[in-house]
């Protein structure tokens, strides 16, 4: 075997390598996006140490699980509005949604996992509310409601 033909062998092979090391971390990359994508859902702690508790975790659930360390979070003074509230049953496999609107005029449609602008993340979305992680800690966007004003109907 001559020079030329060593080389032509070795070349082959460093660019099989290549290949299957690409191919290795074309996956890898599928995976994680895939993961990011289709987030799996949080386990929610429930503690019945009653059957009463049972039954109002039961009644509860019927308008759906919120996670159980939201009682402490703020209200959120940053620039954000939401605009509405698409609240889907835990078991389905379609998630909620909600619509926000940003200072800017951009409003988008979010779901559990998504990220907002400034870097928060959608953690939960309630019936009422959305709440979201900044900096390690939970604020709420709650809906805003307006009161109704009813006109009389009896015509003087």
């Amino acid at each position: 075997m001559n020079i030329y033909q060593r080389h032509s062998i070795i070349i082959c092979i460093l660019l099989v390598a290549t290949l299957v090391a690409l191919v290795i971390f074309s996956l890898h990359r599928w995976r994680a996006d895939w993961q990011l994508a289709h987030p799996q859902p949080m386990p929610i702690k429930v503690s019945a140490s009653s059957h009463n508790a049972a039954l109002l975790t039961a009644a509860e659930n019927l308008f759906g699980q919120s996670p159980t360390d939201t009682s402490r979070t703020f209200f959120s003074h940053l620039p954000f509005q939401l605009l509405g509230i698409v609240k889907a049953d835990d078991n389905a496999k379609t998630s909620s949604k909600a619509y926000i609107s940003t200072t800017k005029g951009i409003s988008k449609i979010y779901q559990i996992g998504d990220m907002l602008p400034y870097g928060m993340k959608i953690y939960a979305i309630t019936a009422h509310a959305v709440i979201v992680e900044n900096d390690g800690h939970l604020e709420s966007l709650s809906l805003q409601r307006r009161k109704l004003t009813f006109k009389s109907s009896i015509a003087a």
